[in-house]
């Protein structure tokens, strides 16, 4: 582009895999996580920060192990939602085009267990969220037989526009229809 440059911090992280093992080891990496965003904000209020991976668990409301559950009280990513007040993209995403909401294929079961959480001030510049469905679809033909795609998860994508102050007016909504 042409304006001027703006700061985002973007924090990647590989959870523990298994959504139902290793409960307490990610719901510390969420805490972890939440613990660095909070710093960050706490230096820069209106920080622009995306915090993103591969997180092997499910999104809120999806998580099979909600918080009460006699079996499990997981809510592993409450720290993301809740301690550091990230939105979840997958919301905006699953409201948006609800049928592509997945990132991963487990016999035959579309899941979501990738995400992109972001702050509020980079969520207010977002235009568009979706799954590059470019591994999941694409899984083994039979046993033995590896999966056809680069990975066996798909990335989500976020595409945003940043809109100096002076002109929140020409702001974009999501979609990219000016407010």
């Amino acid at each position: 582009g042409t304006g001027p440059f703006e700061d985002v911090y973007l924090i990647s992280n590989h959870f523990s895999s298994g959504p139902d093992s290793r409960v307490g080891q990610r719901r510390e990496q969420a805490r972890y996580g939440a613990a660095i965003v909070n710093a960050i904000q706490q230096a820069e209020p209106t920080a622009r920060i995306v915090f993103g991976g591969d997180l092997n668990v499910f999104p809120r409301p999806d998580d099979p192990f909600r918080p009460g559950d006699s079996h499990f009280n997981s809510d592993q990513l409450a720290s993301l939602y809740d301690d550091a007040h990230l939105k979840n993209l997958w919301d905006t995403l699953a409201a948006d085009v609800p049928a592509s909401a997945y990132s991963y294929n487990f016999d035959g079961q579309a899941q979501t267990l990738d995400h992109l959480f972001v702050s509020q001030t980079l969520f207010s510049d977002l235009v568009q969220v979706r799954e590059a469905h470019i591994n999941s679809d694409y899984p083994a033909d039979f046993d033995g037989d590896g999966p056809r795609g680069t990975s066996d998860h798909d990335p989500p994508v976020a595409r945003f526009r940043f809109v100096q102050p002076d002109t929140t007016a020409q702001r974009p909504q999501r979609g990219g229809q000016p407010r």
